[in-house]
């Protein structure tokens, strides 16, 4: 059944489902040369827990640089750096961008 949905499939595969596929082949996505994502995120949860700091996710790494490529170039250059496809995607960095500037703007006005 799945395989029939694939071959039907008209939009390009995304990268999420490559990456599930990829796991459920036993064939998971690795961060640099040695760690696997899952792997990855288990040493910074253990290294958050050793000091005693709420933990986080490691993909609030790339949501903060999104956010200030925002603020800095604008959307598109932002597009363009995280290779989305769709503008819409990268909007979600742009409404947490606004946050900035709204607060920016409070403080500077009161």
């Amino acid at each position: 059944m799945k395989q029939e949905k694939r071959a039907d499939r008209v939009s390009p595969i995304t990268k999420q489902t490559w990456n599930r596929d990829l796991c459920a082949r036993g064939k998971a996505s690795y961060v640099g040369e040695f760690y696997k994502v899952d792997t990855y995120r288990k040493a910074i949860h253990r290294a958050y827990d050793l000091v005693g700091v709420p933990r986080w996710l490691p993909h609030r790494l790339r949501h903060a640089a999104a956010t200030r490529i925002v603020l800095a170039e604008g959307i598109e250059a932002c597009k363009a750096v995280l290779g989305h496809a769709d503008i819409r995607m990268s909007a979600r960095y742009a409404a947490a961008a606004d946050q900035e500037i709204a607060r920016g703007i409070a403080a500077k006005h009161g």
